[in-house]
């Protein structure tokens, strides 16, 4: 045994035993913890190694499947789809008629002279339809990419993109709505269109990067093998090949929409419009209605085979009881309430301004309750529950005037002294205003910088108004509320308020939009897609046959999509764009329909504790915001959301131009979709200033926010802050011109200013269907 020196310096002490602890111990330990129970369930079993490889070969095997079955929906078969190819000249110069019968030699069929060509490709078993929009027209252009399985951008080598505005402004579009598979091409790479002089290999190789380097700005994943040069017959070839082999991309949107691009149109004896053509993307429905861009909502009268070869059709489909009616159906409900204007009586307004859910009463009076609308016999318990997908039927108050219907506050804002001096822009419901008076230079001028003075002022100032002293501030602000907390105090989205629009009543409320919407997405047609069929529409007027064939799109509504909703949008503005101002006229594309309306812009917050969100007065660049119309319901899943406004007449170039009626369209700003909510409240604040004359600790004697004793009073139970965060109380009037005694938490300083916050929600103006 070897021996062991115990050092000096270390002294182990005797550790501390606590597996002897006593009751009183553990107690104290575990005071104010709660036993938690085990969650219940089953115990998910581990897999082998031979089970996750069997997994991992039935989902390639499901891809695999999913691929064959898409490539199985294009062919030469009789009832075979054609693979639709969307033709869009960014050049001036390029003629795509010219393109397409620059093909004749490489097609073993001659291509028709219309817009809506369709041939056959035998070396490749596929058939093609080429599909021409107008290019002066930015709307038929994302039109025919919207149901094209493959677009081919026509450019011209002389014109670079940096110098090509249409072009620049048809890619972002484009690149916005989302775009299926893409490729681009060339014709006149060797030779220079102007001198037909040759170009050397090296010149071409410059200009073909110089455009490669272009479109991977719009579109990143774009290659080289995505440029073709139709001055070589090889890459025309390939060309061909890639259409008629690879299988299509499609955006994401479009994947769940079921729609038919015609290939035979006309009405029959009763004055139907039939339609003939392969159904894509989905099931087909007769009980849902049908929407053709540019003239609206549709009904389905029958649905018939039209197999190719066949005279006789075979009824697939009509419609049952349950179908989807074009005006919005609502429970037929009795309303108990008094008509608006008796909520504004002059017995009411005596009270006090309201704070939070009630009126702020004198000393021996009684409160007045707040008045809901709700149907007849409804009890007071059921009145607490939201129902699903109920809406409230009542006819729209007479008494309303247009301007109080449509959001109850534009009068309101127009005798804001927050600057603009200019008429109010009128608001066409179909289509945008055609006829234009030129202003002066020196008005034009004056309120170009009103404008631009009362952005600017919004951004340094934001809702500080001021009001004309002969105008009493009870009467000025009698729709304004206070409220004791922002983000905390509850504000009842059902109750029916002054101004409230009459059509309001009427909106589509969800218990739960994603469950309705997941439910919707699940319902399947009686019609299969990839089935060739004969659609036949009611009410479609004839005018419909003076459009080109590849312009008459049918797509099919969802359930609900034809009933009134609040909808909301994300709202960006493009660079280089000046800030819009809310409820200014525009035309939004969503999806595959387009409404014109006039959105209001809020903070870019889906959700919030008590539903209430900062009302925006503009959208301002490089910031998010909330764009909310009320229209059409819309049953999508983060669908791309495009804001045009009318193009300026000096902006307008030669190629956009055209002869047609549709007004030129410029895009303002993208967005998507952020679901249906009516609980979600804009709120606009205003901020009543006022200075401190007198300061005696925490008593402040304040004046120029009201003119008037009486004033004082009504408004004397709103709470009161200032810039530098302290917050107080109107303790009493002072005379009579409106001087006020405060009390504060904390003493003000001289330098400080007094402000009283009043709030107001502001509801979505209505929006209709676009019609050219």
């Amino acid at each position: 045994m070897s021996h062991s020196h115990r050092p000096t310096t270390k002294q182990k002490h005797k550790p501390f035993k606590s597996g002897h602890a006593s009751s009183r111990t553990l107690k104290d330990i575990s005071k104010g913890k709660i036993q938690q129970e085990k969650a219940g369930g089953c115990v998910q079993k581990v897999h082998t190694k031979k089970d996750r490889k069997n997994l991992a070969k039935q989902i390639q095997q499901n891809k695999k499947n999913a691929l064959k079955a898409q490539a199985g929906f294009f062919g030469d078969g009789r009832n075979k789809a054609s693979r639709v190819c969307a033709i869009i000249s960014l050049s001036t110069s390029m003629n795509p008629k010219f393109f397409v019968n620059g093909l004749q030699e490489f097609l073993e069929e001659p291509v028709s002279e219309t817009a809506n060509a369709n041939v056959h490709i035998k070396n490749f078993k596929q058939r093609l339809q080429f599909v021409v929009p107008q290019s002066s027209s930015l709307l038929h252009i994302l039109d025919a990419a919207s149901i094209a399985d493959t677009v081919i951008f026509l450019i011209s080598a002389g014109e670079p993109l940096i110098d090509n505005t249409h072009a620049r402004e048809t890619l972002r579009a484009l690149q916005s709505q989302g775009i299926p598979s893409h490729f681009s091409v060339i014709p006149d790479l060797k030779y220079d269109p102007d001198s037909m002089i040759e170009r050397t290999e090296k010149r071409c190789l410059e200009l073909r990067k110089m455009w490669e380097a272009d479109l991977a700005q719009f579109f990143p994943v774009h290659h080289a093998t995505s440029l073709y040069v139709m001055d070589s017959t090889t890459e025309i070839t390939s060309m061909l090949r890639t259409l008629c082999t690879t299988i299509p991309d499609s955006p994401t949107w479009r994947s769940s929409r079921t729609y038919m691009l015609p290939s035979a149109r006309d009405f029959d004896a009763d004055g139907n419009f039939v339609v003939e053509g392969i159904v894509r993307g989905g099931s087909l429905s007769p009980d849902r209605t049908v929407h053709i861009p540019a003239l609206g909502d549709f009904q389905i009268a029958r649905i018939t085979s039209a197999p190719v070869g066949i005279e006789e059709e075979d009824e697939l489909a009509t419609p049952s009881e349950k179908h989807d009616s074009l005006s919005p159906v609502y429970d037929d409900l009795d309303m108990d309430a008094p008509d608006p204007d008796d909520l504004i009586a002059e017995e009411q307004m005596r009270r006090g301004v309201r704070l939070d859910d009630h009126y702020y009463l004198d000393d021996g009076e009684e409160e007045v309750p707040v008045v809901k609308k709700v149907p007849r016999g409804t009890s007071e318990y059921q009145a607490t529950w939201i129902t699903d997908e109920n809406a409230l039927n009542s006819d729209e108050d007479p008494d309303v005037s247009d301007d109080e219907s449509m959001d109850g506050n534009a009068s309101d804002d127009e005798r804001m002294t927050m600057g603009g001096g200019g008429a109010p822009s009128t608001y066409a419901p179909t289509q945008f205003e055609e006829t234009h008076q030129d202003l002066s230079e020196e008005e034009e001028a004056r309120q170009l910088a009103d404008y631009r003075a009362q952005v600017k002022e919004d951004k340094e100032f934001p809702d500080e108004v001021d009001f004309d002293p002969s105008t009493t501030a009870r009467e000025r602000f009698r729709k304004y509320r206070g409220l004791r907390d922002f983000h905390q105090s509850e504000w009842d989205p059902e109750e029916t308020e002054p101004n409230t629009p009459g059509w309001y009543r009427q909106i589509l409320k969800f218990a739960n939009y994603k469950a309705t919407r997941n439910r919707i997405f699940k319902a399947k047609g009686p019609v299969a897609m990839g089935s060739r069929v004969r659609i036949y529409i009611k009410d479609v007027p004839r005018s419909i046959l003076e459009r080109e064939a590849g312009e008459t799109i049918v797509w099919m509504n969802r359930e609900l999509e034809q009933s009134r909703a609040v909808n909301h949008f994300t709202f960006q503005l493009e660079p280089g764009m000046e800030p819009i101002k809310s409820k200014a006229d525009m035309m939004i594309q969503v999806g595959h329909r387009r409404f014109m309306a006039q959105p209001i812009f809020s903070q870019a917050i889906n959700r919030t504790r008590n539903g209430l969100v900062r009302y925006e007065r503009f959208a301002q660049p490089g910031r998010i915001s909330f764009a909310t119309i009320a229209g059409p319901a819309i049953i999508e899943s983060g669908v791309p959301v495009l804001f045009f406004r009318p193009s300026p007449s000096s902006e307008i170039s030669a190629s956009r131009a055209g002869t047609g009626t549709e007004t030129a369209v410029q895009l303002v700003g993208t967005g998507s979709f952020a679901g249906i909510n009516h609980a979600r409240l804009s709120i606009k604040r205003i901020l009543l200033s006022a200075t401190p004359f007198k300061i005696h600790k925490r008593l402040v004697t304040a004046r120029y926010m009201f003119h008037s004793r009486e004033d004082v009073n009504f408004f004397k139970a709103v709470q009161l802050t200032s810039k530098y965060g302290r917050t107080g109380y109107i303790k009493e009037p002072l005379g009579t011109h409106g001087y006020m005694k405060t009390t504060w938490d904390k003493q003000l300083q001289g330098v400080d200013t007094i402000l009283m916050p009043l709030y107001k929600r502001i509801y979505p103006r209505e929006a209709r269907y676009y019609r050219s």
